[in-house]
């Protein structure tokens, strides 16, 4: 079922292609969706619950328990790991920008401080894997390691799964 595997990040063939009818769905969703990120101050993320036909559509695809959200991502993401799961199930729909890469980090390089932000543990750490992820593709990421995306320009959106 995947393809191109790195250590962090897999390609995913489904076997069916998603609809060009359902991208204005996930339009939808961002401008009528709520947003479900733990924390809305910040400006450089949003992931708001999908519509019903993309929740529809990602069920008869992938036969295990998920919430269907979309993610929007601006320029300046952090370095973080993901709260709540460890593996992300995502299809961009657009990536920003012509070079946008997801960045994975060593481990032993961050930790998390009294307010539970995951902080560097010195100005240099270790970058372990590096892969610009190509449109309109189902992806899967580990994402219980220190992660970001660099060289967003405008703004990334795609679908994420959230396991059950």
């Amino acid at each position: 079922m995947y393809s191109k595997n790195l250590q962090y990040y897999s390609l995913i063939d489904v076997h069916e292609s998603f609809p060009p009818e359902l991208i204005s769905e996930v339009y939808e969703s961002i401008d009528t969706g709520k947003n479900i990120f733990y924390d809305p101050k910040h400006t450089w993320y949003k992931q708001v619950l999908a519509n019903q036909s993309i929740v529809e559509f990602t069920h008869k695809i992938f036969d295990f328990p998920h919430v269907s959200t979309v993610q929007v991502i601006k320029p300046g993401l952090p370095i973080h790991i993901d709260f709540g799961r460890t593996e992300a199930f995502n299809f961009i729909i657009d990536a920003g920008g012509d070079k946008v890469e997801t960045c994975f980090y060593h481990p032993d390089d961050f930790y998390f401080n009294e307010n539970n932000k995951l902080r560097p543990n010195n100005s240099k750490y270790r970058e372990i894997e590096r892969v610009c992820i190509p449109s309109m593709t189902w992806h899967k990421l580990d994402v219980s390691i220190p992660h970001n995306v660099i060289g967003i320009e405008t703004t990334r959106i795609s679908i994420t799964l959230v396991k059950k």
